[in-house]
């Protein structure tokens, strides 16, 4: 009786003359060695692993997925969808979706969204979340309910739970408005003027 075959057993072994060595396994595997130091080993269901002369190690599935681990501990997945995933060794980790969304999870548990037209959205671990528009607008909100506002020209709001808002422009004028209606304006020489609610009953 035959003996059973050894699916490592190799099977045929080939060497070029430029270097490269090309080994098939009776399993279908096959090892693929580059006179540059570069190793690409192919498993039978069409897994390959590459590895790179400078410490980086490639992977790519049969789906398509493939990763990249780099020497200084990043890695780098792309998913068979075209979405990106890289993990840094600080813990950041990022993802960029093929339709150019990004998110950003941070060591320090800070979240960002970045979305195809450039809006950027931040959350933060003491849950204020900031946000950045695509034309320049920056709106950053504390779970205290106060708001800060600051336009692309550089003018500021401050917004209060008590319904207070604070307007400093560029050029410093300054206006607060109360619930109540009433209004304090300083302009930018610190001339100040307060209008008082009228009581017409």
């Amino acid at each position: 009786m035959a003996e059973p075959v050894n699916p490592d057993q190799v099977q045929q072994k080939i060497e070029l003359p430029n270097g490269n060595a090309l080994t098939i396994h009776t399993s279908g595997a096959t090892l693929v060695e580059l006179s540059d130091g570069h190793k690409a080993r192919i498993s039978e269901d069409g897994v390959t692993i590459v590895n790179c002369s400078g410490g980086q190690e490639a992977w790519i599935l049969s789906n398509g997925a493939m990763g990249v681990d780099f020497p200084n501990g990043r890695k780098t997945w792309i998913y068979a969808d075209g979405a990106t995933r890289v993990d840094f060794p600080d813990g950041q980790q990022t993802w960029v979706y093929e339709n150019g969304r990004t998110r950003v999870y941070f060591p320090d548990k800070k979240k960002a969204w970045i979305s195809e037209n450039g809006m950027t959205r931040v959350s933060f671990p003491d849950r204020k979340q900031a946000r950045i528009d695509d034309d320049g607008v920056m709106r950053v909100s504390f779970p205290n309910g106060r708001e800060i506002e600051i336009l692309d020209d550089g003018a500021t709001c401050f917004a209060f739970p008590d319904g207070r808002e604070i307007w400093i422009d560029d050029d410093g004028k300054t206006s607060v408005s109360f619930q109540d209606g009433r209004k304090i304006a300083i302009d930018e020489n610190g001339t100040t003027r307060v209008d008082e609610i009228v009581d017409e009953s």
